[in-house]
């Protein structure tokens, strides 16, 4: 028992009680170096014994104690672990820790001066706590990991804080997003951290921060010779901001904005290690994009820029693909006498993976002039675009600059101004391509375009993302999709909603899709499909058994539909997502719908009768159901009821906006409350479908999310439902109105 080193109980349920009688056990754990506790409900008293039970184990080395219920107390005793252990990376986020408790560790910082990773992330310690760990903090000059997210900290507690932050040699990662830092507190950060000559990774994402504050802050990256990622996004920063943080990122040393002061030289000039860089969610335009540009010629180890969410237009963009060509410019590596001292080294910018644009001001003009230096990036994986203003011409160039980038997997156009054109100039990427995700969605797309689609289908068997959601395709365009889409036999992800499909267009459809094996999520969502249409699809996906995720909400569907559609659902055995909302789905459609996402299999009424049943029926996945917005009353509840028996893993139910009224809640009290309620480790034996599962735990009890807004209970229904909530430990969230 002694030789056990890693121990890992999170994602559990274990409270004070548990972890006070695993503190007695741990004693004789001398050996246990990784011991995980996280996502449970430990408190303060748990927190103390497992103090109490770990103050012998001097080889931990990883402690993880974070989503639980930890206060200042639980904080205090467990700041005695620290002081007895060296080299302790601790976890202790998402607890109920304030400035109390961060005085405690901040306390016992000084002794345990061997402490390399401190998570108090969603804790809300504020400025008084970030002054006090501030204050004590640089004794821990071992620590290189230190993450203060989401805490309430302001200019005034990162300027205490940052006073023993200077102190850190050895810091590596530094995470303070989600505060409330303005321009004040990124000068102190920016001073401090001069002296950090190993920090890689810092995020000050989600602030307050603008171009003053971005100003004096970049002044200080020049000095960080190893930094690799920077992550900015939703802040104030606007242009000038962006043109700092660009001279500080290429390795410009100096005080004033043009850091070439009298005295400097190409030697004192340092190598920049960028990989990393988020700028979203700011408001930044052309004139910063064209500054920030300008300095990327010395960024030779870039991966992943992100601007999306600014307001960059077609001069931004033409600036962009400029620095991106000037990286490869022969002539400028003689002409520049920094870069011409590195010439021994690869120029390797081609190495970009991830280039986000996204939700910009971007036309024609700045796709065009993008594709003429993307040409050059063949190891471009990621490329988003969406939500600007590109239209035919743009897709059309862009088409003819991403022929040879082999390593694309993921492009995204949608919402742009894309036509029937732009498409059949895109579908020559997607035949060049191997696992290509697609996302067309939002454009101006016709049958014409489907049609472009439907023929590179065939060469382009690798495909496994294709959104063309929102672009009124038809039924004839879904036709032609349908008789090539079964080449695709790679396809996870088919994504068909708002088209104006019906059951005409379903038809073809679906005898494509009875090839699509590997498929895990479809989306009909917002057409037009009626009951013929929901026959067709429970036909075409009888053999679909990989399919998670259904959504056939907003259409057109009643009882007769959903029954035959219910028929192949047994066979569909990952199934976890179904939607069935905005229908015209009634009782005996709940009551079918029911029988399926059990499990039963068979034609009648009764499947309990069939021979095969026992042998045939299979274990329940379903997690999400929604059927809101229909037309299901008392009696489809209780049909409904009776069959969820099987289904281990609901979490999610919305029945809202129906007729149910006290009868039907009272039947789905009496079957939450039968299959929740304690039974001294006895399982349930009344068919043998369900005794064979014994060893499965039933977990009913997981539900979250219960809606029944918008109906018929009353006060009768409402007392029958609140005796068996109680037995719904994790339900989060109830809506329950009573209407009459």
């Amino acid at each position: 028992m002694k030789k056990i080193t890693h121990l890992d109980l999170s994602h559990n349920k274990i409270g004070d009680p548990g972890a006070e009688c695993l503190s007695g056990s741990m004693v004789r754990l001398d050996s246990l170096t990784h011991f995980d506790l996280s996502h449970n409900y430990i408190g303060d008293r748990g927190a103390e014994s497992l103090s109490q039970g770990m103050d012998k184990m001097k080889n931990i080395t990883h402690l993880d104690l974070s989503h639980n219920r930890i206060g200042d107390q639980g904080i205090k005793s467990l700041s005695r672990i620290g002081a007895m252990n060296e080299s302790v990376n601790i976890n202790l986020s998402h607890n109920e820790v304030t400035v109390y408790g961060a005085e405690n560790w901040s306390e016992v910082l000084e002794e345990m001066d061997d402490i390399v990773y401190l998570n108090l992330s969603h804790c809300k310690i504020g400025d008084s706590g970030a002054e006090r760990l501030g204050s004590r903090i640089g004794s821990a000059n071992k620590l290189t990991h230190l993450i203060l997210s989401d805490n309430d900290i302001s200019d005034i507690g990162v300027q205490r804080l940052s006073q023993g932050m200077d102190r850190l040699y050895n810091v590596t990662l530094v995470d303070l997003s989600f505060n409330k830092i303005g321009d004040t507190g990124a000068e102190y950060l920016g001073r401090a951290m001069g002296k950090m000559d190993k920090l890689m990774s810092f995020d000050l994402s989600n602030n307050c921060i603008s171009d003053h504050g971005v100003d004096r802050f970049s002044q200080g990256i020049g000095k960080m010779h190893q930094i690799t990622h920077i992550n900015l996004g939703f802040n104030k920063i606007c242009d000038h901001g962006a043109v700092c943080l660009g001279k500080g990122m290429s390795g410009l040393i100096g005080q004033d904005s043009y850091p070439f002061k009298p005295g400097f030289h190409e030697r004192d000039r340092i190598l920049s290690k960028i990989e990393y860089v988020d700028l979203s969610h700011n408001d930044i335009s052309d004139l910063g994009v064209e500054g920030l540009s300008k300095e990327m010629k010395s960024m030779f180890d870039l991966r992943h820029i992100d601007l999306s969410h600014n307001r960059i237009g077609d001069h931004g963009v033409v600036c962009l693909a400029e620095g991106i060509s000037e990286m490869y410019h022969a002539g400028d590596m003689d002409s520049d006498p920094f870069l011409s001292s590195f010439h021994e080294r690869d120029r390797n910018i081609n190495k970009i993976e991830y280039l986000d644009l996204s939700h910009n001001k971007i036309g024609d003009p700045g796709a065009e002039c993008l594709s003429r230096s993307v040409v050059r990036l063949d190891s471009l994986t990621h490329f988003d675009l969406s939500h600007n203003y590109i239209g035919d011409h743009g897709a059309e160039s862009l088409s003819q600059g991403m022929d040879k980038m082999i390593k694309i997997t993921h492009l995204d156009l949608s919402n742009n101004r894309i036509g029937d054109h732009g498409i059949k100039s895109l579908s020559r990427i997607g035949a060049m391509n191997e696992s290509m995700h697609i996302n067309l969605s939002h454009n101006e797309v016709t049958v014409y375009g489907a049609e472009n689609w439907s023929e590179v289908l065939e060469v382009m068997d690798n495909l496994v993302h294709l959104n063309l959601s929102h672009c009124k395709i038809g039924d004839s365009g879904v036709e032609r999709l349908g008789s090539r889409i079964g080449s695709a036999n790679k396809l996870t992800h088919l994504i068909l909603s708002d088209n104006d499909i019906s059951d005409i267009g379903v038809q073809r459809l679906s005898q494509g899709m009875d090839r699509l094996y590997n498929v895990t999520l479809i989306d009909l969502s917002f057409n037009k499909i009626g009951d013929t249409g929901a026959e067709y699809l429970g036909r075409g996906m009888g053999k679909m058994d990989k399919l998670m995720y259904f959504d056939l909400s907003h259409n057109c569907i009643s009882d007769l539909g959903v029954d035959s559609f219910s028929q192949s659902m047994s066979k569909m055995r990952h199934l976890t997502h179904l939607n069935f909302s905005f229908n015209k789905i009634g009782d005996h459609g709940a009551v079918c719908l029911g029988k399926g996402m059990s499990g039963v299999i068979g034609q009648d009424s009764d499947p309990l009768m069939s021979v095969s049943y026992r042998r045939d029926r299979i274990l329940s996945k379903i997690e999400y159901v929604d059927l809101s917005h229909n037309d299901i009353s008392d009696l489809g509840v209780e049909g409904l009821s009776k069959e969820m028996k099987s289904m281990f893993d609901l979490r999610h139910i919305d029945l809202s906006h129906n007729r149910i009224g006290d009868h039907g809640v009272v039947c789905l009290a009496k079957r939450i409350h039968e299959i929740c309620r304690p039974r001294a480790g006895k399982v349930i034996h009344t068919y043998s479908f369900m005794s064979s599962f014994h060893g499965r735990k039933r977990s009913m009890n997981k539900i979250e999310y219960l809606d029944l807004s918008f109906n018929d209970i009353s006060d009768r229904g409402a007392k029958s439902l609140s005796e068996s909530i109680e037995l719904m430990v994790n339900v989060r969230l109830l809506i329950s109105a009573i209407t009459r």
